[in-house]
């Protein structure tokens, strides 16, 4: 399913954001639809050294606009 593989992306995404730019910017991910990360991409990351284990999914909900200079979106089948 398309939002399986989006739980995948987003994970990926901050983890690899995370791993580039370290703590010169503030990393956050969330989605419409929050749900578990997806173990593949877990152990796919873990190959290039970076730990998802601790990741969790959040809701869009839970992120303060103020603290947003830029949005990047990975959109399927869901609301973007």
């Amino acid at each position: 399913a398309a939002l399986g593989r989006m739980l995948g992306m987003v994970s990926m995404a901050e983890g690899l954001a995370r791993s580039i730019f370290d703590d010169r910017v503030q990393v956050q991910s969330a989605g419409s639809r929050p749900s578990t990360v997806n173990p593949y991409a877990v152990e796919v990351m873990k190959e290039l050294d970076i730990d998802l284990t601790a990741h969790r999914s959040k809701s869009v909900e839970t992120i303060d606009p103020a603290t947003i200079d830029t949005v990047i979106t990975l959109c399927a089948e869901e609301v973007c």
